[in-house]
């Protein structure tokens, strides 16, 4: 009985050697998303990181989604390309939570049957959305390439590892004032 305890506080004692042994390299876009501090030193909701709306990588096949999902219409501006041949999808399970709500809009977009883009919306309390939207696109844009765009008070874009973002707060009569739409896009190769 004796070597049993024994053994479990040597095998305690080298787990926790190696743990303090080895430093943890944490990419800045995980550290948002694990709720430390972002833009201004101030504590961020990971919901804040659109990297939540990215739950499959962008590039894979329809039929590797594994989460189940059903075809969506998507209706096109007319000034729009006639070559634009994405079949678009929803998601069956809950979308994803975005800036602190659950997403109203959550559309999978494939090219060729790869994953090539990700439409999200949410609609936040008038009163504060335009507080969430630049709080939220300061954290963005503190991890985007230098050569993003300067942000506007209604719209944020950037590059991250090879995904280009763009978000909209909504202004116009046709929406609500509080609508947040993000768009996230593979980059990689452009």
């Amino acid at each position: 009985m004796r070597a049993r305890g024994v053994c479990a506080v040597t095998l305690a004692a080298l787990g926790l050697a190696a743990c303090a042994g080895s430093p943890t390299v944490v990419p800045a876009a995980q550290k948002a998303a694990t709720g430390s501090a972002g833009a201004g030193g101030v504590s961020v909701d990971p919901s804040y990181d659109w990297h939540v709306l990215v739950r499959a990588p962008f590039g894979t096949s329809l039929k590797a989604i594994p989460f189940p999902l059903h075809e969506v219409l998507v209706f096109h501006d007319t000034g729009r390309e006639a070559a634009d041949v994405r079949d678009c999808y929803g998601i069956d399970d809950a979308a994803p939570h975005f800036l602190a709500a659950a997403a109203d809009e959550y559309v999978l977009c494939f090219e060729h049957d790869r994953l090539a883009r990700i439409d999200a919306s949410v609609l936040l309390p008038t009163a504060g959305a335009a507080a969430i939207f630049a709080r939220a696109c300061a954290l963005w844009r503190e991890h985007a390439a230098p050569d993003a765009s300067p942000p506007a008070a209604d719209t944020c874009e950037g590059r991250d590892h090879g995904v280009a973002f763009g978000a909209r707060l909504a202004s116009g009569a046709d929406e609500p004032a509080g609508r947040v739409s993000m768009t996230l896009t593979d980059a990689a190769d452009r």
